[in-house]
């Protein structure tokens, strides 16, 4: 059977494109992959869907996240006739976290660890009740310029996404240094200092 956790939505299991994540290491030098798959970690050590990163202690001092960004689902019931198990070939045999799973558990790993930084790539839903918690308790939000062209694993062609993403950081706040480069992709939004607009 499929690990669910890794098929959580169409495009669960879409790769970081390769030179933004390049950028970033450089920029922040993360010690592991918080949630990837054989076919689209970045780097090791990476946690995979096996594994199970909600039951490993996130202290890294910089790790970076590109979650699924499916909504949460239920475990299944045994009469399930819902569309979405018919069209994807299973059933859901327990919870599969969704984006708002992924982005408290970022806040409440770095509230645990202090020191330590998460850095997430994220679909940029402002209007989500899990966007209030980035808006609450995220170090830094960078709006990204134009949309990103994800690398799904299932081809070997990049395809846009069908929205904007965000870079989301939780916990240690960020250098003066790492703040203007990040400036280089979009808008850069900082708790108590407004926004570093993007001048390209």
């Amino acid at each position: 059977m499929k690990n669910i956790t890794a098929f959580l939505s169409e495009d669960a299991e879409w790769g970081t494109p390769k030179d933004l994540f390049t950028k970033l290491n450089t920029l922040f030098k993360f010690e592991c992959d918080l949630c990837a798959t054989e076919q689209n970690h970045k780097m090791k050590p990476f946690i995979s869907p096996e594994q199970d990163s909600f039951t490993v202690e996130w202290d890294f001092k910089n790790s970076y996240m590109n979650p699924p960004y499916g909504e949460p689902e239920n475990k299944c019931g045994p009469k399930c006739k819902k569309k979405k198990c018919e069209k994807r070939g299973f059933h859901a045999d327990r919870y599969i976290p969704g984006v708002i799973d992924w982005v408290n558990r970022a806040h409440a790993m770095t509230e645990k660890y202090p020191g330590t930084r998460v850095v997430c790539l994220l679909p940029s839903r402002t209007e989500t009740k899990w966007f209030q918690t980035i808006w609450e308790h995220a170090c830094f939000v960078l709006f990204f310029k134009g949309r990103l062209s994800f690398e799904p694993s299932t081809c070997e062609k990049s395809i846009s996404a069908p929205y904007p993403s965000v870079l989301v950081g939780f916990g240690e706040d960020i250098t003066e240094t790492q703040a203007e480069e990040l400036t280089e992709f979009g808008n850069l939004v900082l708790p108590g200092e407004g926004i570093l607009t993007y001048q390209g």
